[in-house]
């Protein structure tokens, strides 16, 4: 595996920057499905990113709900305890 790793980062620091920029062109097309237009690339890694980011603050809110039920959970289940 390791060895795999060192002869593509030797081929990457043999390739000129002209052959970077077009691999880096060919990376983002297959990102982003393909499209001639690299910005067309971009907003779609933006796209990705945001909802990310919607994904990640509606599992936070999800996770408070959840802690807040459990602590209402644990509440009633001491009631409970008294009663009995």
């Amino acid at each position: 595996m390791d060895e795999k790793k060192k002869k593509e980062e030797d081929l990457e620091k043999k390739k000129s920057p002209l052959e970077k920029r077009r691999d880096m062109m060919e990376r983002m097309k297959k990102m982003q499905g393909g499209g001639r237009n690299p910005l067309s690339a971009l907003s779609g890694m933006m796209g990705q990113m945001m909802q990310q980011r919607k994904n990640s603050r509606t599992q936070a809110t999800l996770i408070k709900k959840l802690e807040e039920i459990t602590h209402r959970l644990d509440r009633i289940e001491e009631k409970l305890e008294d009663i009995t």
